[in-house]
């Protein structure tokens, strides 16, 4: 399946080095990649955009989707473990 996916940087540092993330660069990689996919999979144009921005200390990472979303009711269950 093809999917689309598109990227807009706002409001990033003119200085490069200065976001800076500690972590496993694999696992942040993972987790990003499997939000978008699901994000690609369940957009019912198969697209999803991410904006990535920095605000004084902190890197936001936006992903959108045309989906249906999940129902408000089930939102406090995403987190527990195969839900």
């Amino acid at each position: 399946m093809n999917y689309s996916v598109k990227i807009d940087f706002v409001q990033l540092p003119e200085n490069e080095a200065e976001p800076l993330v500690f972590g496993n660069a694999e696992l942040l990689f993972t987790a990003i990649k499997n939000v978008v996919t699901n994000a690609c999979k369940y957009s019912n144009n198969k697209l999803s955009k991410i904006k990535l921005s920095v605000i004084d200390t902190e890197i936001i990472i936006a992903i959108e989707d045309n989906g249906k979303g999940i129902a408000e009711n089930k939102l406090k269950n995403i987190f527990q473990l195969f839900y």
